[in-house]
């Protein structure tokens, strides 16, 4: 185990390391001592400094908008504190549960609430809280909110993108109808001081951005000169293709930064709109590649390839069915979400990981025995074994808030190892140099049991000192089991 410290984000360890190491290489390692200690439980690895790296990318590309990350992708504590660190970004809540989340980190202003379909209860709780800005998409809720909360300042979400696969980029009132609602505003009293859109997740055109930017200016116009004072516009979500394959058909954050850009600059110049807020709302862009999740095969069935592929032109090929101890209805319920399908690979290298040696498909399903308990429905491996660990990159979207999901099964929460290399710890201090924010290590201190770091495996001895197991207890842990009985 290479020698680190441990520092603290809030109440959350972060294992601080000399020297930059990729989250494999540190999932290795605590898998190694999961070993050892015979804890078969999935585990999240967290690069912090891949969220820092990616606030530099955002504001680099995107200088005019601020970013209010989507609280509902991942709350996860410690990445919301290192957002929260920086002054220019906000936060996107759409629950009672986002809001307390945030709560305490950042002020009301920097609170964007929004609800799909407005309550009083809901509106009592965002007034009761002085959220600032509420989104809203239809004249009924309009109305609703000028008797429940007349003093908010409303966003009016508009449909610009209604035949998008994600069914989130046809929320909001169709375009025709907004300027009806921008006059019942004024007509209200209410403060509509702005225009939200979402072009979906998964964007293939970019200029979908510059044809919803054109028409939000004109709505603009429109509500000035009907009395509204119009001064922000949300530009939506949708940003994850930092890190695309060269494969991909999804258009690259680059691409749809210089169409942003250039519609902004063409509708709303800086000179004509002064004090103009545009904001955004990412979620996945922050959060996807700054989490590792590691999960352990606890069976495996051999089976014919034509039962995976559902094609009998795949008959007599060998395939295999690998159950992992994590599933579906905890970090995979992620496949829910456009655009996400979790692919694994082997965690620990063996001479067969190549090209050249013989791979084969199969299926990877969660514990449980329900049809819909599957974390990939197609992989393409060399032959995997009982007790073998796979590593899923790119699972921090909408991956950790699942367990309700689970009734009353009792499951813990996969625990969350936080690391950083000594440069990003600077510049995490430096970023969060209020005290309620980071805290240096304490005996005395609450730690959250949540979240784990290389402390919780001090008492053990590494894993090249033979006498930690005998070779009998070693192998007993790496034992085939029973497969279960999946295929009937």
């Amino acid at each position: 185990m290479t020698n680190s410290r441990i520092e603290f984000v809030g109440k959350c360890p972060i294992n601080v390391f000399e020297n930059h190491r990729d989250s494999k290489e540190f999932s290795r390692e605590i898998a190694e001592m999961k070993i050892i200690q015979g804890d078969d439980q999935p585990f999240y690895v967290m690069d912090a400094g891949t969220v820092i790296s990616a606030l530099e990318e955002w504001f680099k590309y995107l200088p005019r908008i601020h970013p209010f990350y989507s609280v509902n992708c991942n709350d996860d504590p410690v990445l919301l504190r290192l957002l929260a660190s920086h002054p220019d970004v906000g936060f996107h809540c759409i629950t009672k549960e986002n809001l307390d989340c945030v709560s305490e980190l950042v002020s009301s202003n920097r609170v964007l609430y929004g609800n799909h379909l407005w309550t009083r209860k809901s509106l009592k709780n965002a007034a009761e809280n002085n959220i600032g800005l509420l989104s809203f998409e239809s004249k009924s809720d309009l109305e609703r909110i000028a008797l429940v909360y007349p003093q908010a300042s409303l966003i009016l979400n508009i449909s610009v993108n209604p035949d998008c696969e994600d069914a989130r980029a046809g929320i909001g009132c169709p375009i025709e109808d907004a300027p009806e609602i921008l006059q019942h505003a004024f007509d209200l009293g209410v403060n509509l001081c702005g225009l939200s859109f979402h072009v979906g997740s998964g964007c293939r055109d970019p200029s979908l951005f510059f044809t919803a930017i054109r028409a939000c200016s004109e709505l603009f116009n429109y509500g000035k000169s009907h009395g509204l004072t119009m001064e922000y516009l949300n530009i939506g979500g949708g940003f994850f293709n930092r890190n695309l394959d060269e494969f991909s058909d999804f258009a690259s954050f680059g691409n749809i930064c210089k169409e942003i850009n250039t519609a902004l600059n063409f509708f709303f110049p800086q000179e004509r709109y002064p004090g103009i807020q545009i904001i955004a709302q990412p979620g996945r862009f922050f959060a996807s590649d700054a989490f590792c999740l590691s999960t352990r095969i606890i069976s495996k069935r051999p089976v014919d390839l034509s039962i995976v592929t559902n094609d009998d032109f795949d008959s007599g090929n060998q395939a295999y069915v690998y159950q992992i101890n994590e599933g579906f209805y905890g970090s995979f319920g992620c496949r829910l979400v456009s655009h996400c399908e979790p692919k694994c690979s082997p965690l620990f290298a063996d001479a067969d990981d190549n090209y050249t040696s013989k791979q084969f498909y199969g299926s990877i399903i969660g514990p449980t025995s329900d049809e819909y308990d599957v974390a990939q429905s197609l992989c393409h491996l060399r032959q995997m074994f009982i007790g073998e660990w796979l590593i899923w990159p790119q699972m921090g979207a909408y991956s950790r808030n699942n367990r309700g999901n689970l009734g009353d099964m009792d499951i813990p929460l996969p625990t969350v190892y936080y690391y950083c290399d000594e440069n990003e710890w600077h510049l995490i201090e430096a970023m969060t140099s209020d005290n309620s924010l980071t805290a240096s290590k304490s005996l005395n201190m609450s730690i959250d049991d949540d979240y784990g770091s290389l402390i919780d495996f001090s008492d053990s001895q590494s894993i090249t000192d033979e006498s930690v197991v005998s070779a009998e207890d070693w192998m007993a842990r790496w034992q085939f089991q029973e497969p279960v009985e999946i295929f009937q």
